[in-house]
């Protein structure tokens, strides 16, 4: 091949080009690596900057934290790695909200958060007194709350709720036996805590708090059935439950305790903006409250039914256009209350009058006797008499108690009998055997019979049967007759004493 000078030339240009061009290639790598560096600097001294900055603004607001709770271990310890935590993703507080969103987990700043779980600040006085009245393990233990996020099931330290103990930390939790025991986990969680004076919130989750210490006093509420039922059944219940207070359900008549009561009517009154009470108002709510107890001498502290006609007592006062609630009103409210429950009490006064019920009230009979007895309707107890007849006989049969033959005769009112029978043993058969046969009777009772009360006039109305003298119909007998004879104290002697007087009434 023969080469002319022209494509010499030509080889020569080409060589050059592609040196040059390599040349520039190299000046660009460098000049790419050092743009990089620079804004690897740049990014390095931005950083530092942002840095900077956000300690400027961070520091004078975990400082003040810590002048405050520095003492603390834990709570210093946390401020501190939250304010590196922060200085750290300080850039994250520049980002918009989207980009932050596309780049980031969008909870990011969720872990900066404080969940209170109990606030006892300047507007608590003294310590907490929590009444919880549905003692569910989470109701007193705390819980944590769930949300579905992408089919998922979620949650995190901000859904931790407190319980009942957690609140009344440092104070007086107030439960009701009865409620508690409905919920076995939460007894036994309560012994526990007690026992090692902290509190595990159970959340079922990856989610672990730390056991917080609790220094509590449990007031458990309940009747004597519970707490002996506790006492004789949970060998524990007594090492954590020392303190035992029985309350009577009333209290000595006198001028201290009226006026105790007097105080809380008018307490109660300011609190759930009522009517007050007139002198004479208040004095009958006094009686009512002597009724209850069905002692002279006696008060009663049953107190949510002396509320019952305070706030019906003010209601009848308010429609008088009253500014006080007078006796008028207290005694309306104690008849229409009384009224409300006495369906049963009208339909055997209605009985007695239309002579279905066979009660006499006039005239003397031998053998038969007006026993009073008590009806209990839960709220409402109220007094009937009951004809009470007695055969007798020579035999050996001795006192036949019918009702209890037909099994309509309670344990009590058995016992009643058999005494009634000791009773006759000592006094009519030392010489001679007891030769008798006297069977006592409840008439047109359908119900059932329990109780002694009626062993005295059960004695009265065989006395007579066996002797021939007549008993005067105008009297109602009550009480119960020990073996030697002597009658012993009435119950419920208010109600039998009205509802005899009633049935008289109706008989007029």
């Amino acid at each position: 091949m023969i080469f002319t000078p022209q494509d010499e030339e030509v080889d020569t240009t080409s060589e050059e080009f592609y040196k040059v061009k390599k040349e520039l290639e190299n000046a660009a790598i460098q000049i790419a690596y050092k743009i990089k560096d620079i804004e690897e600097d740049a990014k390095e001294a931005l950083l530092d900057l942002e840095y900077e900055v956000g300690k400027y603004i961070v520091d004078p607001h975990i400082d003040s934290l810590l002048e405050r709770y520095g003492d603390f271990e834990k709570v210093r310890k946390y401020l501190d790695d939250t304010k590196n935590d922060i200085l750290e993703y300080v850039y994250l507080f520049y980002m918009d909200e989207e980009d932050l969103k596309e780049k980031y987990d969008k909870e990011h700043f969720t872990k900066y958060k404080v969940n209170l779980l109990v606030d006892n600040g300047l507007d608590r006085c003294g310590a907490p007194v929590v009444v919880e009245i549905n003692p569910s393990p989470a109701n007193l233990f705390g819980k944590a709350e769930y949300e579905y996020y992408n089919g998922t099931v979620k949650t995190d330290f901000t859904k931790l709720l407190p319980g009942a103990v957690h609140k009344a930390n440092g104070g007086y939790l107030v439960l009701y036996v009865d409620q508690l025991l409905r919920y076995n986990l939460s007894w036994d969680i309560l012994k526990k805590t007690i026992q090692q004076g902290e509190i595990t919130l159970d959340t079922q989750t990856a989610i672990k708090p730390e056991k917080i210490p609790v220094n509590i006093k449990v007031v458990l509420i309940g009747n004597n059935y519970m707490y002996n039922l506790l006492y004789n059944y949970d060998p524990e219940f007594n090492k954590y439950f020392k303190i035992f207070v029985d309350f009577d359900n009333e209290m000595k008549k006198n001028d201290y305790n009226e006026t105790r009561l007097a105080n809380f009517i008018a307490s109660y009154c300011n609190s759930n903006n009522l009517n007050h009470f007139t002198y004479e108002g208040v004095e009958q709510v006094v009686r009512y409250s002597t009724r209850i107890t069905g002692n002279r001498e006696k008060l009663s502290t049953k107190f949510n039914k002396i509320v019952e006609i305070l706030v019906e007592g003010d209601a009848y006062s308010k429609i008088r256009g009253s500014k006080y609630v007078d006796k008028e009103d207290v005694l309306k409210a104690i008849k229409e209350r009384r009224e409300r429950f006495s369906k049963i009490e009208k339909k055997m006064d209605e009985s007695i009058e239309n002579g279905f019920t066979l009660i006499s009230t006039n005239g003397s009979k031998v053998g038969v006797i007006n026993g009073l007895s008590v009806l209990n309707m839960g709220e409402y107890s109220f007094g009937r008499p009951c004809r009470i007849t007695v055969t007798t006989a020579p035999g050996s049969s001795g006192i036949v108690n019918i009702e209890r033959e037909v099994e309509m005769s309670g344990p009590i009112h058995s016992k009643g009998v058999l005494i009634l029978n000791g009773f006759l043993l000592e006094n009519l058969a030392q010489e001679f055997p007891l030769s008798l046969n006297a069977n006592i009777c409840f008439e047109q009772n359908y119900g059932g019979v329990d109780g002694d009360s009626a062993s005295g006039a059960e004695l009265y109305a065989m006395l007579s049967s066996l002797s021939g003298v007549p008993i005067k119909q105008n009297i109602g007998a009550t009480g119960s007759i020990n073996q030697k004879g002597d009658i012993q104290v009435v119950g419920g002697v208010t109600e039998k004493v009205e509802g005899f007087y009633y049935a008289c009434k109706k008989k007029v």
